[in-house]
């Protein structure tokens, strides 16, 4: 359990009394002044407990804890003062979230007891979030295997946009990571709403017809209404509304927004897109990213330019879409890895199964189809529970087309 505790204030005598009495019973830090006391949050946080003078010079109490509101939300806030009025306890309430005041002088014990407090006050919002957090990733998880079972080529064109959307955000150092991934995955929600015949003829790169074009041009706006009844993804919703407008403000919604007033995320997601589209159509990578380049008033620059330098160094789809295998993969000695190298296609050594063997966390390296040659599970993908279940399932009833192409990796 954290039992870290920040003490922070003007007077070096106080701060010393603090570390005597409490550092058998907390981890005790201390810092002189608000600045320092925000610069230790950011190097050595989290703090469950964040002790804070009121009366301290150039920044006071009320003013530090509300930038520590800012950086660190789910830190316990408590006010030290040698006496409290009326507005000053409001202050403290309204602008820095105090859960407690102490008032100077402060017996041990008293400051014990109300550490305790703040630190299971910590535990009890920070165990919350992590709750709600992996209930909405499982939740969006199931969402996105059900729509990949319902729709292949449309969720297995997202999983390879999420990934790439993991690989820009991590290579940006962004701190809103999981937006633009939950993005990336849901942002084809609305083609569940679709003609079936009017998406098979968009992904066969057929001529569309005005009407079919506007019923593609909605997507977005449909997508992200639906996300945005899910609770706390309002801001991936935005995302998603405005992924598929350009940098000059063509597309819809036609609301007259562009360049800098269209969301980060979606002008991110609209390069990963394209980029994703351009290569399932065929197109290298690099030939992709030179296109992309040609296009004037289509991307955000700074941002193209940022994508451009990090993908045009890396391997292709073919090379991506095994990157990274789960744990679960199958593995082999490398004795026996060695002769299947020998075999394989563009280096990845694969075996070739029946449907009874195949296994949760195996990575297909060709189209699972059915045995009319239907699309059934995107060469790439991984195996999961659901799709498992799916795989057998139709095999049961229609038959499925063996064997299976499974990646290997060395034991």
């Amino acid at each position: 359990m954290n039992r870290k505790v920040l003490f922070v204030d003007d007077d070096p005598l106080v701060l010393n009394s603090f570390r005597r009495q409490l550092s058998g019973a907390f981890e005790v830090h201390t810092v002189l002044k608000g600045a320092a006391g925000l610069e230790k949050i950011r190097e050595s946080g989290p703090f469950a407990v964040v002790v804070a003078d009121m009366r301290m010079p150039i920044m006071d109490g009320v003013v530090f804890l509300r930038h520590v509101c800012r950086i660190a939300p789910d830190t316990t806030r408590v006010m030290l003062t040698g006496n409290i009025d009326q507005k000053t306890a409001a202050d403290a309430v309204n602008e820095g979230r105090v859960f407690r005041f102490l008032t100077k002088p402060c017996d041990t014990e008293t400051l014990v007891a109300t550490i305790e407090q703040s630190i299971e006050q910590f535990r009890l919002v920070t165990a919350e979030a992590e709750l709600l957090g992996k209930t909405l990733t499982g939740a969006v998880g199931v969402l996105g295997e059900l729509l990949a079972i319902t729709d292949p080529p449309t969720f297995n064109r997202a999983r390879r946009i999420k990934q790439y959307a993991r690989e820009a955000a991590v290579a940006a150092r962004s701190d809103r990571a999981y937006e633009l991934e939950l993005a990336a995955v849901l942002m084809n929600l609305g083609y569940v709403t679709l003609p079936s015949d009017l998406v098979a003829r968009y992904y066969e790169g057929a001529e569309l017809d005005e009407a079919d074009r506007e019923i593609l041009a909605r997507v977005p706006e449909i997508s992200s209404s639906l996300i945005s009844k899910i609770p706390r993804l309002e801001g991936v919703a935005t995302i998603v509304l405005y992924s598929h407008k350009q940098y000059d403000g063509a597309g819809k919604p036609d609301d007259g927004a562009s360049a800098e007033k269209l969301p980060h995320g979606s002008r991110t997601l609209k390069i990963l897109k394209d980029l994703v589209d351009l290569e399932l159509s065929g197109a290298t990578r690099s030939d992709a990213l030179s296109l992309m380049a040609s296009r004037a008033g289509w991307y955000d620059p700074a941002i193209l330019e940022r994508i451009t330098q990090y993908f045009a160094a890396r391997p292709g789809p073919a090379a991506l879409s095994t990157a990274g295998l789960p744990a679960t993969t199958r593995r082999l000695a490398p004795d026996a890895l060695d002769a299947l190298l020998a075999q394989s296609q563009n280096g990845v050594p694969s075996l070739s199964i029946p449907v009874s063997d195949i296994a949760l966390g195996d990575i297909v390296l060709k189209d699972v189809t059915a045995s009319d040659g239907c699309l059934l599970v995107p060469a790439g993908s991984a195996i999961t529970q659901s799709v498992l279940h799916f795989i057998r399932n139709y095999a049961l009833r229609k038959g499925v087309a063996e064997p299976i192409q499974v990646a290997v990796e060395a034991a």
